[in-house]
Formats: C-alpha cells, sequence, structure tokens
C-alpha cells in the first residue's frame, strides 16, 4: 500500500503541465514572412524563450494542416474506417528542411501525435485534446540563426508549404557521444562532443517490460533512472518493448485485426507518451542511453516467449502471410513497411543528445531461428542490418548515428573477429560499439570468462571500437533476493578488464533497485572523477594468488588499468572468497537456496513481477559442482588478513639494482580508497613502494574483511630516487 501511496505522489509531481489543448507560445516572433503560411504552426519547446533554443536542447514545434485533411486523419484514428493513416508517409507526409547557420541541410520528418494526462487510479493515460497533432522535434549543434522549411503533402490534397526561424544559444550541454579513429588505445573509450571528457558508461539495463506497460510500470521506469542517477550513474539500456511503445507491435489482448498495427500505430500513442517521459528525463539527470528495440523478429524455433512477444503473433507475419522469418528480412514489401515505422521512431525519439545508439538484441540468436545454414542466415540477417542503417543514416535525421548489434557470449568469437571469414563479422563492422552479453554463475566469471571475452574482441578488431557488456549478471537470479555481492564485484572487475565502462547487469527488477545495490556506482563515480583514461592510453591486466588456470584456490583477484607511459595505474583488489556461493555462512538466504533451493523471505518485485525465490525452480541447481571453489563447503567466504600482498606488473624496472644495492630505485605511491558505505574520495591508506628488476609492484592490500572485502586503488609514481624517504 505505501508503495501504491509513493506512487500516486509521484504521478501527481510529474502530471503539473498544462493541458496541450491550450493554446501554447505563438509562432509570431520566429514565422518566417517569406514563406507560404499556410500551416498553422506553434512553438511548444523551450517553454518561455519562443525563438530561441540552447545547443542541444529539444525544439518541439507544432502544426496543424487543413481541415479537411484532419477530419479524414481522424475518420482513421477513432473509426478505423477508411481516411487518411497519418503514420504512413504515402498517404500524408511532413518533411523539414533545417538550414543551419553555416548553410548545412539537414532533413528531418514530423510525426502525429497525441497528448495525455494521468488517471493513476485506474493506471491509465487519458487522452487529452490538441490542434497541433503533428509535431517536429529537433536539438540544434550549431550556434547562430536556423531556418525551417515545412513541405507538407497528402494524397489527394494540394501541397502546402511553411517557414519558420530559429536561433541557437550557447548551453552547457555535454553534448553527444562520440567515438574517435585515432589509431591508439584512445579509441576504446568514448568523449563529449562538447567538452572533449571522456566518458565512462556507468549504469546498468532499465526498462519496463510485459505485455502491457502501464502508466504504472512507466512511473516505475522513472523511478528507476531517478535512482539510477542519483547514486552516481550516468548510462542505461533500454528497450522499446513489443507491450510498450514500440510502435509496428500490437497492443494485448490479441485480436483478429492487430496485425494491422505495423502499418497503424494509434493504439500505440499512449505508450509512447509515457516513452517520451523516459527520454525526457533522461535528458533532465543528462543521462546516456543505448534503445534496444525489443528481439521480436525471431523465428518460430525461439525457445522462449509468449504469444505476445514473439513470432507466433508477429503483425508482419500475419500482414503479409509469412511462412517463414527468412522473408521477414529479405521481402521489398515488408522492408517498406519496416522504414515506415524506422521513419517515424527517429522523428519521434531521434533529435535526443541522450538517445547514444540504436540497437538490435542477440544477432547469433536470430540467425539461428531462420532454419537456413548458418552462413546463408548470416548473410541474410547481415544484409538486413546494412540496408536497415543505411537507410537511417542517408534518409533520416538521428542525432548520435551510432548504433550496436550485439552477440551472446555462446556465439564464437573467432567467428566475429576482424580477420574471421565467417559473415557474422559484418555486424560488427556495423557496430560503432562491440557489445557482448554474458551470464555466468561460476567464481571464474570475472577473472576469467568476461576478462577474455573483452580481451579477446578488443585484440580481435586492433583496439579501434570500444567494448562494453552489454547484459551480463547471474543466471539464477533468485540469488539477487540474498545477496549483492556479485552485482558489486562484476560492476569494480569490468571497469578495469578493458571494458569502456561498467557491465550493464540485466536484472534491475529482479534485486538490483530493490536491495538499493545501484548504490555501488556512487564508489565508481567518485573514484573516476578526475581520471581521463582516454588521453593517457590505459590497458588492461589481472592477477590472482592461485597458479591453476581456475580460480579455486583464489582469495585475491586484482584488476587494473596501466597508463602507456608507466606512471600511472588504476585498479581494484578483491578478496576472492566473496562470491555467492561461498556466502552461505554469511547469508542466512544464500543457506537456503543451497540446502532447500528456495529461501523463506522472497524478493518482493516492484513492477509486481511474480516474487523471486518463493519456489523451487528444477532449471536452477545451486549445488552445480562447478560452482564450488575450496572454500564453499568449508569455511565459505572468509576474511584474508595479514599481507594481503599482489602484484601489479609492466611498470619501470629497476636493472640497476641487480648490480648495485645502493642504486636509485623507482618508486610509486599507491593509495587505497573504500568501495562500501558512503562514497569518499579520502585515501585510507597510502604508501610509497618500488618496483623490482622484472617492472613489478607488489603492494600490501588493506585488510579484506567481510565489512571491505575489496578496495579500489591509484599509483602514481613519484620518481627515481635512493630511497621512499628522499626528495626528487
Amino acid at each position: 500500500m505505501l508503495k501504491y501511496l509513493v506512487f500516486l505522489v509521484l504521478v501527481s509531481i510529474t502530471n503539473r503541465g498544462i493541458s496541450q489543448n491550450i493554446a501554447p507560445s505563438s509562432m509570431s516572433s520566429f514565422i518566417d514572412n517569406s514563406g507560404e503560411n499556410s500551416i498553422g504552426q506553434v512553438w511548444f519547446t523551450p517553454e518561455g524563450t519562443v525563438g530561441a533554443v540552447g545547443k542541444f536542447h529539444k525544439l518541439e514545434i507544432g502544426f496543424k494542416l487543413e481541415k479537411d485533411i484532419e477530419r479524414e486523419v481522424e475518420k482513421f484514428i477513432t473509426k478505423r474506417a477508411k481516411g487518411i493513416n497519418p503514420f504512413d508517409p504515402e498517404q500524408v507526409d511532413i518533411s523539414v528542411k533545417l538550414i543551419a547557420p553555416n548553410g548545412e541541410e539537414i532533413i528531418t520528418h514530423g510525426f502525429y501525435y497525441l497528448p495525455y494526462f494521468k488517471n493513476p487510479f485506474k493506471d491509465l493515460w487519458i487522452a487529452d485534446t490538441t490542434s497541433f497533432k503533428w509535431r517536429v522535434r529537433f536539438a540544434p549543434n550549431q550556434i547562430g540563426a536556423w531556418k525551417g522549411e515545412v513541405d507538407v503533402r497528402a494524397s489527394g490534397f494540394t501541397p502546402a508549404k511553411s517557414s519558420f526561424k530559429f536561433y541557437c544559444t550557447e548551453s552547457d550541454h555535454k553534448g553527444v557521444l562520440k567515438t574517435s579513429k585515432t589509431g591508439t588505445l584512445a579509441d576504446r573509450y568514448l568523449y563529449e562532443s562538447e567538452s572533449g571528457k571522456t566518458f565512462i558508461p556507468i549504469g546498468h539495463n532499465i526498462t519496463t517490460r510485459g505485455k502491457d506497460v502501464s502508466l504504472f510500470k512507466n512511473e516505475l521506469h522513472k523511478k528507476w533512472i531517478n535512482e539510477l542517477s542519483d547514486n552516481g550513474g550516468n548510462f542505461f539500456r533500454m528497450e522499446l518493448p513489443p507491450g510498450g511503445a514500440l510502435p509496428d507491435w500490437p497492443t494485448w489482448p490479441y485480436d483478429s485485426t492487430s496485425y494491422k498495427s505495423c502499418f497503424d500505430y494509434s493504439s500505440k500513442l499512449d505508450k509512447m507518451f509515457g516513452f517520451d517521459e523516459v527520454i525526457a528525463l533522461a535528458e533532465l539527470k543528462e543521462m546516456y542511453f543505448i534503445m534496444m528495440r525489443h528481439h521480436v523478429e525471431v523465428g518460430p524455433n525461439a525457445s522462449w516467449g509468449a504469444p505476445w512477444d514473439s513470432w507466433t503473433n508477429n503483425p508482419y507475419k500475419k500482414a503479409f502471410n509469412l511462412t517463414t522469418s527468412e522473408k521477414y528480412f529479405t521481402s521489398a514489401d515488408v522492408f517498406k513497411v519496416q522504414k515506415n515505422t524506422l521513419r517515424y521512431i527517429f522523428a519521434r525519439w531521434g533529435y535526443s543528445p541522450s538517445f547514444s545508439f540504436y540497437s538490435y538484441q542477440e544477432m547469433d540468436i536470430w540467425t539461428e531461428e531462420i532454419g537456413l545454414e548458418e552462413k546463408e542466415s548470416l548473410t541474410i540477417v547481415a544484409d538486413w542490418i546494412s540496408k536497415t542503417k543505411k537507410y537511417i543514416q542517408n534518409d533520416l535525421h538521428f542525432l548520435s548515428n551510432m548504433y550496436v548489434f550485439p552477440f551472446t557470449s555462446g556465439y564464437p568469437v573467432s567467428k566475429i573477429k576482424k580477420k574471421s571469414s565467417s559473415p557474422a563479422k559484418r555486424m560488427i563492422e556495423e557496430s560503432d560499439v562491440i557489445c557482448l552479453h554474458a551470464y555466468h554463475n561460476e567464481k571464474n566469471q570475472n577473472f576469467k570468462t568476461r576478462y577474455n571475452y573483452v580481451n579477446g574482441m578488443l585484440k580481435g578488431w586492433d583496439n579501434n571500437k570500444p567494448v562494453i557488456l552489454e547484459e551480463t549478471g547471474i543466471q539464477m537470479p533468485d540469488i539477487y533476493c540474498c545477496t549483492g555481492v556479485d552485482f558489486h564485484n562484476n560492476v569494480w572487475s569490468s571497469i578495469f578488464s578493458g571494458s569502456m565502462g561498467t557491465a550493464l547487469h540485466w536484472n534491475w527488477d529482479r534485486g538490483i533497485h530493490d536491495n538499493n545495490y545501484y548504490e555501488s556506482y556512487n564508489h565508481v563515480a567518485a573514484f573516476l572523477a578526475n581520471e581521463n583514461v582516454r588521453e593517457r592510453g590505459y590497458a588492461q591486466q589481472k592477477w590472482k594468488n592461485d597458479n591453476s588456470s581456475t580460480m579455486n584456490k583464489a582469495t585475491i583477484e586484482n584488476f587494473a588499468l596501466k597508463s602507456e607511459d608507466k606512471l600511472r595505474v588504476l585498479g581494484w583488489v578483491h578478496n576472492a572468497t566473496f562470491y555467492w556461493r561461498n556466502m552461505f555462512k554469511i547469508s542466512t538466504c544464500i543457506g537456503e537456496l543451497v540446502s532447500i533451493g528456495k529461501v523463506s523471505n522472497p524478493c518482493k518485485m516492484e513492477d509486481k513481477s511474480p516474487d523471486l525465490g518463493a519456489k523451487i525452480n528444477e532449471y536452477y541447481n545451486y549445488n552445480n559442482p562447478n560452482f564450488l571453489d575450496s572454500y564453499s563447503d568449508n569455511i565459505g567466504a572468509h576474511e584474508v588478513v595479514d599481507r594481503t600482498v599482489f602484484k601489479v606488473k609492466g611498470l619501470k624496472r629497476n636493472f640497476n639494482r641487480r648490480y648495485n644495492p645502493w642504486a636509485k630505485k623507482h618508486f610509486y605511491r599507491i593509495s587505497f580508497y573504500n568501495t562500501h558505505g558512503a562514497a569518499d574520495t579520502t585515501a585510507i591508506s597510502s604508501a610509497v613502494i618500488s618496483t623490482n628488476s622484472s617492472g613489478v609492484l607488489k603492494p600490501i592490500a588493506p585488510d579484506l574483511t567481510k565489512q571491505n572485502p575489496d578496495y579500489s586503488y591509484k599509483i602514481e609514481y613519484v620518481g627515481f630516487k635512493r630511497s621512499a624517504r628522499d626528495s626528487d
């Protein structure tokens, strides 16, 4: 009940906007009177500065078309009778040519739009009214005077034109995220176009799922984004879901005419209004995101998914009588309708500088489902990806213009490397960032599996593409009911594994938010606040105190980034016994999972999904021998104290010490920082030590205790001198 009351307060706070049936600011101050002003147009955003907008801030203009056109559109929307489909550009098309201060011309498109009120008691959006049901959105990237030329064409009507002008002013916006092509290790990282600063993504997946993304769930989505932002996060990946704002997917319950949704998006206008608010919040919080289209393209052999989000009720399958998923990717008629959807998506949301990447999902699974030989399937999907990306780049305005086409960890990395002969590599070629999905449960998961996965892709593409673990986590989410230790470990280890940012956990609604695990990001953000890893050319390394190929006996593991000039190291040292399977003596909950396969106090999911940990799930085997190490059935997770020595390699070497014990040495200062409790940038301890003749530094970490089983650290070069006490 308390959560619902909080929800009501949240809705009331976020629903104080003036109804859009009241005419907004006049266009008179920025209409270009040289045009044919036969189209009604008004300025919506930003409020209070008609004719002026800050650089990279949203401009929104509304249009009112000829009365007879509007009547025909209304007929289509309200009665499904023959009229004008506003989502089909062959029936009605609003194109806007924007002329930048430097003379560059940008073409974007208007889109059909309805505003909504919120009714939290019925968990519904209620349609509002507006005279301006056509909108254009844009975020200018040049300071100075802009001009817009509007061209409206509707089937059976005389073309209409109008024009407007506005001025782009200076702002403090960070701009869009960019990749670089310097041929150096800097290319592993993104940077902000305006500030030039390195951007390190900190965050996880946050989306709104289910067959009906209601008002309640949309408000939860915004709540989760606020929590992430308020705790050091700056990046998230979200889904354009079939039960939500995905325009061309049928609503639920499914009915005999819903296949028409790939031509008609009117039943999604309320959910797209909610999606507008999510993106506006990201902009307000200065957060960036990946927008992933839900993998509704997968074929009839998919082993997961309900009818509402699988090939069974794919509207293209219904509308075009497709017998196989192959035709979804190869039919010209199908692609024509797909392009309409892309046009709408980018007209409505492609303006946003927060919208960093457009993404599809787990391409290797798509190819498995087509039902052809692997090479042929890969070629078909790669061709489809190429022409889809080309259409967006050449015909639609997408401010970021970056794309990712991820693969799962089950797909052979050798087939998606730069020099591979497999057509699968084409999808990585089309990707501006390499995104990998890796779910694992073993103690080895970070040190071996994920680290090697990232390392292999970096080397396989000559370090010229950033890599990020786009989906990660524990395959048995019940564990998140009990402990956040693996979430914490994955966040920290991934930063120092060569990834461009933190691994993006998937189970945001499976304990990560419910248990406040995201608070770990405060420490990550504080630790990295003044570090420009892009400019210093950092490369990753790892170390553990176990001579075997596994981590069976490891008590200490270390992940680090070392600068090319050997003057600086950033790292994280961890008590390797602290992982979920070993927590049974610290967490009663883990003990229950291991002994009986369920917990007595299961996670209560905010999104009203089934409680986790309440029932025994035969799929989960918490006693799998692969999950055990030398301590699992003995002492479990335990403190590592008294000279916790670890190694950092590849620093300046002390060759002369072999022959002259009084010669100068290369000294470094190492400072340790807490990663638990309140975020604090003050070092808890510091020491100056020298490397050995091989350039290896052997620091002693603080005791790795139950309260603090890991620490971040920074190493700085002090100088070449006789002792640690000598001045330079």
